[in-house]
């Protein structure tokens, strides 16, 4: 008897690109408002002064770290620091909400935006800020 055996060979080729994971985010994005004296605003009767600080991020490939306004890029601070962003003249509704920040990593990845939390504020402006800042 005579069999023939018909061997069928596939070769499948898959290519993929892995995805590295998000960097973690930084933390304890904090800020303190002060009454930015000495100057004047157009736009409202007293300007203001915000520092904000951070921990980085424990991710070891971040490269930067990105502060945002409402959705705007504000700043781009490096990730060897310094860790802390000022934003001078400012009206008080600039102040209620809206910076995150978030940690990009080398490959342009962002990690998850953190909101800054205002830790203090002059006490004047502690009834104005209530009434229009949710996080007081």
């Amino acid at each position: 008897m005579n069999k023939t055996v018909l061997l069928l060979v596939i070769v499948v080729s898959f290519s993929y690109k892995l995805q590295a994971a998000l960097p973690l985010p930084p933390s304890n994005f904090t800020g303190s408002i002060t009454l930015f004296t000495g100057f004047s605003c157009s736009k409202c009767s007293q300007p203001y002064l915000l520092a904000a600080t951070w921990t980085p991020s424990p991710s070891p490939n971040v490269v930067s770290y990105e502060i945002d306004y409402n959705g705007t890029l504000v700043t781009t601070i490096p990730a060897s620091g310094p860790f802390i962003f000022v934003a001078c003249n400012l009206c008080l509704s600039q102040l209620c909400s809206g910076y995150t920040i978030a940690a990009i990593d080398d490959i342009g990845q962002s990690s998850v935006e953190v909101p800054l939390f205002i830790t203090q504020r002059p006490p004047f402006i502690n009834t104005a800020l209530t009434s229009c800042c949710k996080s007081f």
